[in-house]
This record gives structure tokens, C-alpha cells and sequence, in this order.
């Protein structure tokens, strides 16, 4: 059985911003449509007076026949797709993005077992359930579980046992398991390009505190 490691892969990565891009492209068509008539109705008749949502001050005339274009409602392009208040333009992209988003998702569901990514998202054992209830416990009554622990449970050797550092204002900050020894110094001239760490020099992070 395969399992996944630390990190994450490219094509995941991938697969989200793809992902990213057709919900936009979903809920910009989305918008274009409801623009062309910006009322919702229950009911297929679609009676006028009788929706349950509108998006529009437009009255209903009463004293004359009128078309559901009259109710139109102007989209800005920046909100809208390509095509302004074209209500057919706005159906093609729509169900263009739908087609590849679930495109994408068939591929990312795929790749998501055969790799072993699924082991991040499935539990592999029963124990996760009692062990997340009591982390939501820990954090609903603001407490934080001991330096010695994970999960209440004693840490094992994979985890940093004995002890692991606890830095309460960067959770997982440095991602230390081990400590080899600890060096005081004065400033940070002498570590890594002088900003505190590797993080740091990089820009990942803000520039470290001062001593």
C-alpha cells in the first residue's frame, strides 16, 4: 500500500489552482446568468411576485405586457465573462468550466489513490476520532497540550520525543523535531545571511526579533 510522504506533490498543487480557476470561471458565468433575469423561483412556472430571492429594484410592470428582458440587470466585465449581458454567451461558459472542472477532479481523485495521497484525507485507524475530539476540547477551552505530548499521547521517537520546542505565536514555524545543542548569541550577524535563519534570509518569513 502506498502511502504519502511530507510534502506535496506537483500535480496536486496543480490540480488545485486548476480547480481555483474553474470555480471562478463557474461563479463568474454564474453571475452573467443571473444577471440576465436576477430572480429565483421555486417553482418552474416562475410566477412574477412570487420568487423567493431577487437581485434587482426593477418593479414588475402590472398595467402592461412586458419580456424578462426589461428585467435585465447590468454586470460589470470584471464580475461578468466575455460577452456582456448575453445570457447564451453566459450558459456556454458556464457549462464549458463545469466540464473541465469535473475533468479536473476525476484526475485529481485518481491520482489521489494511486499515489497514496489519500492516506492525508482518509483515517487509517479509529483512534484519530477519539484523539481529534479531545484536540478540539483542548483549543475550544484554550488550553494547549504539553511539549511532551501529541495528541495527549506520550511522543513518539518520529514525533521529537522526548520533548519538542513549542513556539506559541508561529505554530509549526520551524518544524524542529531534534535540538543538537543551543548556541546563545548577540546578534544574528554570524547566522545564515545575518536575518536570523534560512526563512528569513529567503524572505519566507519576516525578518527575525531582535535580540
Amino acid at each position: 500500500m502506498t502511502i504519502a510522504t511530507l510534502g506535496f506533490p506537483l500535480w496536486l498543487r496543480a490540480t488545485h489552482w486548476i480547480n481555483v480557476l474553474f470555480l471562478g470561471l463557474l461563479v463568474r458565468a454564474g453571475i452573467q446568468i443571473l444577471g440576465a433575469y436576477p430572480r429565483l423561483y421555486w417553482q418552474d412556472s416562475s410566477t412574477p411576485g412570487k420568487e423567493w430571492l431577487k437581485f434587482t429594484r426593477k418593479p414588475i410592470p402590472k398595467d402592461r405586457l412586458w419580456i424578462s428582458l426589461e428585467q435585465e440587470t447590468d454586470v460589470p466585465a470584471v464580475l461578468g465573462q466575455p460577452g456582456g449581458n448575453n445570457l447564451g454567451l453566459g450558459r456556454h461558459w458556464h457549462f464549458f468550466a463545469v466540464l473541465f472542472w469535473i475533468l479536473n477532479g476525476v484526475v485529481y481523485v485518481v491520482l489521489l489513490f494511486v499515489t497514496g495521497e489519500w492516506s492525508r484525507l482518509i483515517p487509517t485507524s479509529w483512534s484519530i476520532f477519539p484523539a481529534a475530539w479531545q484536540t478540539f476540547l483542548t483549543y475550544a477551552t484554550f488550553h494547549l497540550p504539553p511539549a511532551s505530548a501529541m495528541n495527549w499521547q506520550p511522543l513518539s521517537v518520529a514525533h521529537g520525543a522526548p520533548l519538542r520546542l513549542r513556539v506559541e505565536t508561529q505554530l509549526g514555524f520551524k518544524m524542529v523535531k531534534w535540538l543538537r545543542a543551543i548556541e546563545l548569541v548577540e546578534d544574528y550577524a554570524t547566522t545564515g545571511d545575518g536575518q536570523g535563519g534560512s526563512q528569513e534570509d529567503t524572505m519566507y518569513y519576516e525578518q527575525a526579533v531582535s535580540i
